[in-house]
């Protein structure tokens, strides 16, 4: 079975690195060179067979403001929301797609109650979400704010 790990990256890329310090750039891709690109960060996910560190190990966490949850915790819900998007047996608002973050045009994003259970469904679903693509892989834990907007959990190990 194949695992999913979310590795954060940082890019910056400034105009101080040329274009021709790169061997295979072609001359149109030269003229690039001058423009400034401002700094950005991005959630990438990677597949691989048997990650450092599974998602349901107990030893793998993610920080939502203070609360921490387990790897476990984030799989069960993971796996909740995941079966009934895929049964398409949505009885209440949830999964739902999840808009707040773009991922420049590859899929589409839901999201599923982190603390889920039947009083949730009915009254109140909390404000901690497990963010999944079509393929039910975890793209990462949000917390959203009253104001309807959202910040993403850090992934720590423990």
């Amino acid at each position: 079975m194949h695992s999913s790990v979310l590795t954060f990256i940082t890019l910056l890329i400034t105009s101080s690195v040329s274009a021709f310090s790169i061997p295979s750039f072609s001359n149109v891709e030269r003229r690039h060179e001058t423009q400034s690109v401002v700094p950005f960060a991005i959630y990438i996910q990677q597949s691989l067979g048997e990650p450092e560190v599974p998602i349901t190990s107990q030893r793998h966490r993610f920080q939502c403001e203070k609360k921490s949850y387990s790897g476990v915790k984030v799989q069960d819900a993971l796996q909740r929301g995941c079966r009934v998007f895929r049964e398409n047996k949505q009885r209440r608002s949830f999964p739902q797609q999840f808009t707040a973050f773009k991922y420049q045009g590859m899929t589409t994003l839901n999201e599923w109650p982190l603390q889920w259970t039947h009083s949730y469904q009915i009254f109140f679903p909390g404000k901690r979400r497990v963010i999944f693509d079509n393929e039910c892989k975890l793209a990462g834990l949000v917390v959203r704010e009253k104001d309807g907007t959202y910040k993403p959990c850090t992934p720590i190990n423990a």
